[in-house]
């Protein structure tokens, strides 16, 4: 198991960005962003299966590896206790191969496109910002906006007072990140 988690990881990810708890507990009380992803389905990608007991031990001491089958080890890293079941999560297993300054790093071109940058409530960024950050995408469109509490409900909705943005692959005159500012800026 120790070689398995120095080798492999997981990515976590939600099947929606509007649950106000996801913002408050990961998105940095709304000041942060939520990424929104198009993901290849594969078999690495498993849906968490949400439950109120603790899976049953097979442990067997006696057999190598405690006796745990890889059919076992998927089984325990897809359940998670279902208190959490508003999460909505989706795991992606993958390799631990990009690492910097102690932290492991997965490529988005690896079955992975950003699509949208969601702007938390209370965040001090603005669309451009991102923009900024986001750089280059020619390979497809990145739609971001701003989030906010939705009237009526406990939800997180489109704030449709501020403008939403869709950054297309770029002109081939646009070349660096903070012309495409720029360009966003314009009427």
């Amino acid at each position: 198991m120790k070689v398995l988690s120095q080798t492999h990881g997981v990515l976590c990810f939600s099947e929606s960005w509007r649950s106000t708890l996801m913002w408050s507990h990961y998105g940095d009380k709304h000041t942060g962003m939520c990424l929104g992803f198009e993901i290849e389905d594969n078999d690495y990608l498993t849906k968490i299966d949400y439950a109120w007991k603790r899976l049953q031990s097979p442990i067997d001491f006696s057999k190598p590896l405690g006796g745990v089958d890889k059919a076992m080890m998927v089984k325990c890293l897809n359940v998670k206790y279902s208190g959490w079941k508003y999460e909505k999560e989706r795991r992606l297993r993958v390799r631990l191969n990009e690492q910097r300054d102690g932290i492991y790093y997965n490529s988005f071109n690896n079955g992975m496109e950003l699509c949208e940058v969601i702007i938390g409530a209370r965040s001090s960024l603005s669309i451009v910002d991102v923009a900024e950050a986001i750089g280059k995408q020619p390979d497809g469109n990145v739609k971001i906006w701003t989030a906010r509490p939705a009237h009526g409900t406990f939800n997180m909705c489109t704030n449709l007072d501020l403008p939403k943005q869709t950054i297309q692959g770029l002109d081939p005159t646009i070349k660096e990140s903070r012309q495409l500012a720029e360009a966003l800026r314009q009427p």
